[in-house]
């Protein structure tokens, strides 16, 4: 009996999937993952005659026992550590390839095209690349992120033919285009200003973000200030935020006083603004953008380094083309250099400085 290492199990798993067998293990592990993630959530959800919702215990189990016996030691992990098939999950759902209904049921999405800026063509659906490749041929690719990609506008075409629908770049992504991100976050602070109430108490321990005083700071969550600490009163509303039991309650307020400083006058942030997004609106409203580390990975791919949470339709292209080394900060991306236009032109939108290292 012939016993072959985990990088040759490794190699000959992701060359019978379609992916490339070349690219870095650590990819290749993820890449491994969505791909029996795809194809155990078709299989389950879709029969001859319908179409079920599949529960995520079902899902998740599954993929783990046809994977177990490639990666064991991945399934042994500490409690406190996110399971890896969830976690590629998540950044499945991230990249709209699959779909969270709610109460732990999931769905493929549908298959559709998508159009980069720079003319690079990306597949987006729940189908995985060995199915794929089985119904398309050759014009299917696995990239250097979780979407598989097409090469050519012709090879694409090929594939609307055969019933496959473009989607809008920005639909995908989510992005509002009518407003860029500077006046999105004024018009956000006028609404709110509008809607401040009297603060109900005489709260005085909360924090407020302001990057002017801790503009050598580069780190996000470095420049809220303790409202202890405040030697002059912002005159303008500012963001606030106060920790009740383990979480933090975001509020827009005007302040007053000294010594100790009072929350004067508050208004909730609504659950459905991106704090994430907003905290990059109010960098570039004080002049305090952000930076982020670029650098050469090697002669086909690039690395970009940020020492901040990125926002949803930013972390989304990210995952897309590229992989994201870990979920903690500082975030690591590794891309192949076709996609560097794209994603510099994308997170630019976010005032963002890039350093070459």
């Amino acid at each position: 009996m012939q016993v072959i290492t985990a990088l040759q199990a490794l190699d000959k798993v992701s060359h019978s999937l379609g992916l490339n067998s070349k690219a870095m293990p650590s990819l290749l592990k993820t890449q491994i993952i969505a791909d029996y993630l795809r194809h155990t959530l078709l299989t389950l959800s879709h029969t001859a005659s319908t179409v079920q919702p599949v529960f995520v215990t079902t899902l998740l189990n599954q993929v783990q026992r046809s994977l177990m016996p490639l990666w064991p030691q991945i399934f042994g992990q500490r409690e406190e550590d996110k399971n890896p098939i969830r976690q590629v999950l998540d950044q499945l759902e991230q990249i709209r390839e699959v779909a969270n209904l709610g109460k732990g049921y999931w769905l493929p999405t549908p298959l559709r095209l998508v159009r980069l800026p720079s003319s690079q063509i990306l597949l987006i659906g729940g189908m995985d690349t060995k199915t794929l490749r089985s119904h398309f041929g050759n014009r299917v690719y696995a990239s250097t992120g979780l979407a598989r990609r097409i090469k050519t506008t012709d090879e694409a075409m090929c594939l609307v033919k055969e019933g496959i629908e473009w989607q809008r770049f920005e639909d995908w992504l989510g992005e509002d285009t009518d407003a860029d991100l500077q006046t999105w976050t004024t018009g956000l602070l006028e609404k709110a200003k509008k809607g401040l109430k009297p603060s109900g108490s005489e709260i005085t321990e909360f924090d407020v973000y302001l990057p002017k005083l801790r503009d050598k700071k580069d780190w996000q969550n470095r420049r809220w200030v303790p409202a202890q600490q405040l030697t002059s009163i912002p005159e303008e509303i500012v963001l606030c935020r106060r920790r009740l039991k383990q979480t933090f309650t975001y509020y827009f307020g005007l302040l007053k006083g000294k010594n100790p400083v009072r929350l004067f006058s508050e208004n909730k942030l609504d659950s459905k603004i991106e704090r994430c997004k907003l905290l990059y609106g109010l960098d570039m409203r004080y002049n305090c953008s952000s930076r982020v580390e670029f650098e050469h990975y090697n002669d086909n791919e690039d690395k970009l380094i940020f020492r901040n949470w990125l926002p949803a339709s930013q972390r989304r292209l990210l995952l897309a083309v590229g992989y994201e080394v870990h979920e903690k900060l500082p975030l690591v991306y590794q891309f192949s250099k076709i996609y560097r236009e794209d994603i510099f032109e994308h997170i630019q939108k976010l005032g963002i400085q890039i350093e070459y290292s």
